[in-house]
C-alpha cells in the first residue's frame, strides 16, 4: 500500500466515509424526528443509488491505494461457526424486541424498514450493497488508510466504530449504540480472520432479516395511529 499524500485519493475519500457519512446520519435523525417524510420508494431507491456510490468509491480507492480487500483466503470452519452463533444472537435480539416494541416506536421504525413484500424486493439490493460496501469501506479502505495516516491500529479503530455507528443515527440513538458494537465484532471477525468476507456474509444477512423481521412485525395499522396521534 502506497503511502497517502495530497496526490492521492485517500484525503477525499476518508473525508466522505468518516465525515459525510456520519453527517448525513446525524441530520437525518434530526429531520425525521421534526419533519414528514416523502414515499418510502423514493427513500429506498436514494438509499440504493447512495450504497452504489459507496461501493464504486471504495473499490476505485482501494486501486488507487493498492489495497487488496479481497484475498482469495476462506474464513475457517471455526471463524464461519463463530460468525454464524454471533449472527443467530443478533437475529434472536432483533426478532424479539420487534415482538415488544409500541405503536410510537414502529411508526418510528417503519419510516426506513419495509412494510410490505413489494418494500422488502427494494430491501433486498439494500442489504446486499450495505454489507458489500459498508464493511469494504470501514473495515476495509477507511480502516488501512487512517492506520496509514495516523500511524495508530487503535486510533483508526475507533474512528471506524464511531463513524459507522453516527452514519446509521437516523435509525435511532440504542440501534447506532448496537450497530457500533456490531462494527467493533466486524473488525475483531476481519482481524481474525484476515479477510472481509465473513463479516459481508454477516452483515448481509442481518440486514435480509432485519427486513424480513420487519415486514412481518410492523403494521400500516400502526403506523396510522401513530401518525393520527402526533397531529
Amino acid at each position: 500500500m502506497t503511502p497517502a499524500t495530497e496526490d492521492t485519493i485517500a484525503i477525499p475519500y476518508l473525508f466522505f466515509v468518516v465525515g459525510v457519512l456520519p453527517a448525513l446520519g446525524f441530520f437525518s435523525w434530526d429531520y425525521l424526528r421534526s419533519h414528514k417524510t416523502g414515499p418510502k420508494k423514493k427513500r429506498y431507491s436514494r438509499a440504493i443509488f447512495m450504497q452504489v456510490w459507496l461501493l464504486a468509491f471504495t473499490l476505485v480507492a482501494a486501486k488507487a491505494e493498492n489495497i487488496n480487500l479481497l484475498p482469495t483466503k476462506p474464513p475457517s470452519a471455526s471463524a464461519s461457526i463463530s460468525g454464524l452463533l454471533f449472527l443467530i444472537i443478533l437475529l434472536v435480539r432483533v426478532r424479539l424486541s420487534l415482538q415488544r416494541l409500541d405503536d410510537k416506536t414502529k411508526g418510528r421504525l417503519a419510516l426506513f424498514l419495509p412494510e410490505t413484500q413489494r418494500e422488502f424486493w427494494f430491501w433486498v439490493p439494500i442489504s446486499l450493497l450495505a454489507g458489500a460496501g459498508e464493511e469494504c469501506a470501514y473495515r476495509g479502505v477507511a480502516y488501512r488508510l487512517l492506520v496509514l495516516v495516523s500511524q495508530s491500529a487503535r486510533f483508526a479503530l475507533l474512528v471506524c466504530v464511531v463513524a459507522f455507528a453516527v452514519a446509521h443515527l437516523y435509525q435511532g440513538w440504542k440501534s447506532a449504540i448496537t450497530l457500533g458494537v456490531v462494527g467493533f465484532a466486524s473488525h475483531v471477525a476481519v482481524f481474525v480472520t484476515g479477510s472481509l468476507f465473513l463479516s459481508i456474509a454477516v452483515h448481509a444477512i442481518y440486514d435480509l432479516s432485519l427486513g424480513w423481521f420487519a415486514v412481518r412485525s410492523l403494521s400500516a395499522e400502526g403506523l396510522e395511529r401513530t401518525q393520527s396521534a402526533s397531529g
